[in-house]
């Protein structure tokens, strides 16, 4: 085995744009930094190029569908794309949310967990 490769006896390690802990899984912090910086999108193929590495965390952001909801209207077919108000809010919102995002912790054995589901 090549050390550089896989590195052992580590308390923490970067995996799949996630930073996984002994007790918790975080964001990794170059992929948050690159959705801080995202510019405005100018258009429908950027915005769905932004929501789709947003997507890949939206475990970390409560409510991600009411939040993106006004940028998921513009990309619906023949949709005509008009930034508006509501569209800039979402997209800081959505930013703030990602740049704020929590740990999740691991279930811990002996302690009663939540079932949170939707109607689908």
């Amino acid at each position: 085995m090549n050390p550089k490769k896989y590195p052992l006896f580590k308390s923490e390690v970067s995996f799949l744009g996630h930073v996984v802990c002994r007790e918790d899984v975080k964001t990794d912090p170059l992929k948050v930094a690159t959705i801080e910086g995202w510019p405005v999108p100018q258009n429908v193929s950027e915005l769905r190029s932004f929501l789709g590495l947003c997507t890949y965390y939206q475990r970390f952001v409560a409510g991600f569908t009411t939040v993106t909801a006004p940028l998921h209207h513009l990309t619906r077919k023949g949709a005509s794309y008009q930034w508006t108000k509501e569209c800039q809010q979402a997209f800081l919102a959505l930013k703030g949310a990602l740049v704020a995002a929590p740990v999740l912790p691991y279930p811990q054995p002996g302690l009663p967990d939540i079932v949170d589901i939707d109607v689908s």
